[in-house]
């Protein structure tokens, strides 16, 4: 994904600040992971975190292992990963995916990006649904055959 020369230049300071202003975590070491994976993190669940490189790339990885670190190339996570982005950073706003015309509504949350578990008292927000949040997915994903 070719981004902007701006927009690189806009997460590359992101990610810089991240790393100077945010304290250590001993479980998940994120200020020195973001550091080591050269990405500015975004999401994250039990497991490990997703992330965003300057260059638009997407990578994964566990808690505390750089050297897990992998590209992210399934358009689902992409996704989810920008929208993420655009939505803990204001000044990434510009990276929220655009619904093209053949996505599918995400299954899961019949569109709505909430999941429906999350309704229940006490996991508002908590549980990510599986489109990230947008309420759509690629066309091209098997959730949508499968629905």
């Amino acid at each position: 994904m070719a981004l902007a020369p701006e927009l690189e230049a806009t997460i590359r300071a992101r990610l810089a600040r991240y790393i100077a202003e945010t304290p250590h975590e001993e479980f998940t070491g994120l200020p020195d992971l973001a550091k080591a994976v050269g990405a500015l993190p975004v999401l994250g669940d039990p497991g490990g975190g997703m992330a965003l490189r300057p260059d638009g790339t997407v990578v994964s990885y566990w808690w505390g292992r750089p050297d897990t670190c992998r590209e992210e190339t399934d358009p689902r996570i992409r996704n989810m990963v920008l929208f993420g982005a655009s939505q803990k950073y204001s000044e990434l706003r510009a990276l929220a995916p655009v619904r093209p015309p053949d996505a599918g509504t995400c299954p899961h949350c019949r569109g709505t990006g909430i999941h429906p578990m999350s309704r229940h008292p006490g996991l508002e927000a908590r549980i990510a649904c599986y489109c990230g949040g947008i309420g759509w997915i690629p066309a091209s994903d098997p959730a949508l055959a499968a629905s």
